[in-house]
């Protein structure tokens, strides 16, 4: 019987403390909602801008980490860990709905958590399988 590294969970808490620090302090009072279809047409009007770059970039990143190390840890459980990472994009959006935190409610920062969570998925399971001989290796 292998022996299994401890502390994963206290590592996942640590990270999620972090997103819940970066997304859920208060910018202000309130919240604005954000409609899909302005936001994204601001994005695509000048993606590298500072304040676009800034928001869809971190958005695109926000649970990548959690996402990777989840995935390396416990590789059997993909659909688990994009099914967490998505109902931890929308709890997040929730949250800044319901408190005061002066923050812009998105469902496109939704799309982006989740998409970043899955493309790291997929980089981290593509490792494991050029790793191990090449992607016939490569199961979901």
């Amino acid at each position: 019987m292998t022996e299994r590294p401890k502390g994963r969970g206290s590592v996942l808490l640590a990270c999620l403390a972090a997103i819940a620090l970066i997304t859920l302090l208060p910018r202000g009072t309130g919240w604005a909602w954000a409609d899909p279809a302005s936001e994204i047409a601001w994005y695509l009007h000048n993606p590298w801008g500072p304040t676009a770059f800034t928001q869809w970039f971190g958005n695109l990143v926000l649970l990548t980490v959690p996402a990777a190390l989840a995935t390396v840890w416990w590789p059997g459980r993909v659909r688990l860990v994009v099914g967490v990472a998505a109902l931890t994009a929308v709890a997040i959006e929730t949250l800044q709905r319901l408190l005061p935190l002066g923050r812009v409610v998105s469902v496109v920062d939704v799309g982006l958590n989740v998409v970043g969570a899955v493309l790291v998925v997929i980089g981290v399971l593509a490792i494991r399988a050029l790793r191990r001989g090449g992607w016939g290796r490569l199961t979901v």
